[in-house]
């Protein structure tokens, strides 16, 4: 269908009632509805600011089933279905991940809109702001250029289904969107499959099982390039704590002399550098932490806003794998340095740093 590729639009893009019956039929069927939308429905928002354009705001209509009105994210204000279904109100479309967008916003809950068509108005009340994406739109959007040369994007507007067929006559079902028992999930699948496989079809269908097939290979190509920055940036740092080590060591091999010739043992000595190097490493893990919660939350977060098929979820997993490597070479690392590095006696230690 022309609705997957961002190109809906309109009559003949449109979904036909003999698929809907059918996948409606199949064994395992839950629930579902329609989204209704056509390019050249003719409906504009009443806005008399707008003198370019006669006094009219563009508009996007879409029409929703029950199903999917029941489905929708609500960002700012509450969504009363039986009143929604009286269709004296509407849903506003908004990003509600960006709040400039909800700052700038030109209309908001309990405005009152007029929505002409063809001369035709009808009064109707924002009565929520509702998050648009993939699952509810067109995937595309069109702006109008003013003279002035700004850019006058077409507002985002829901009506109940059978208020969207009384304001547009050539009403065109764009997707139809259903949910099924999980038993039978994969049943569905196979039998989607193989309609939209047929070479006289121009179905095509999303799932979630299809979804994540096809992010598999972007997935394992974030593990990947992941997990070799992260061994490279491991690596660089275990050499820069190694590095830190022996200079710690070799510029203080005097001192170390003068406390051994006053009665310090081999095992004081060696106490004392692994109570530093696991020093080093609790700083060293508390510094790391705080960074890597703060990228988290801030910038890999941000990725699920951009690509819908990626769910942030926060893990300490790999804080948790690299705190007993930390703490082990924080221990052994220091005691392997001294064991090399200071092989001298204390005599020759002391008069070769005098």
């Amino acid at each position: 269908m022309e609705y997957y590729k961002s190109r809906f639009r309109g009559e003949n893009d449109s979904l036909s009632e003999n698929v809907i019956d059918l996948i409606e039929k199949i064994e395992g069927f839950k629930k579902g509805g329609r989204i209704y939308y056509n390019v050249k429905d003719g409906v504009w928002v009443k806005d008399e600011k707008i003198v370019e354009l006669e006094g009219r705001a563009p508009v996007q209509l879409f029409g929703l089933d029950e199903f999917l009105i029941e489905k929708q994210e609500v960002v700012k204000g509450k969504l009363d279905i039986k009143k929604f279904m009286s269709g004296n109100y509407i849903l506003l479309g908004v990003n509600g991940e960006e709040p400039e967008n909800l700052k700038n916003l030109k209309y908001d809950v309990g405005d009152k809109i007029i929505l002409t068509n063809d001369g035709k108005e009808q009064e109707c009340e924002v009565m929520a702001l509702i998050n648009y994406g993939y699952k509810n739109t067109s995937r595309s959007y069109f702006s109008i250029q003013l003279k002035n040369g700004e850019m006058l994007r077409a507002q985002l507007v829901y009506l109940p289904s059978n208020t969207y067929k009384n304001v547009v006559s050539n009403a065109s079902v764009m997707v139809y969107q259903f949910d099924v028992e999980s038993d039978y999930i994969g049943n569905f699948e196979a039998f989607l499959k193989k309609l939209t496989e047929d070479p006289k079809s121009d179905l095509d269908y999303e799932s979630r099982d299809k979804l994540v097939k096809e992010n598999e290979g972007m997935k394992n190509m974030f593990l990947i390039v992941g997990g070799v920055l992260s061994l490279i940036v491991g690596l660089v740092g275990i050499m820069n704590f190694i590095n830190s080590m022996i200079t710690s060591i070799m510029t203080r091999k005097k001192e170390f002399a003068l406390l051994q010739s006053i009665g310090m043992t081999n095992r004081q000595l060696n106490a004392l550098l692994t109570k530093e190097g696991l020093i080093y490493a609790l700083l060293t893990i508390a510094i790391t932490s705080m960074f890597s919660v703060l990228i988290s939350v801030t910038i890999l977060k941000g990725f699920e806003k951009g690509m819908p098929f990626y769910t942030y979820s926060f893990t300490i997993l790999p804080l948790a794998i690299a705190l007993p490597i930390i703490m082990v070479l924080g221990y052994i690392v220091p005691l392997g340095i001294k064991k090399v590095m200071v092989k001298e006696s204390i005599v020759e230690r002391i008069r070769a740093e005098s």
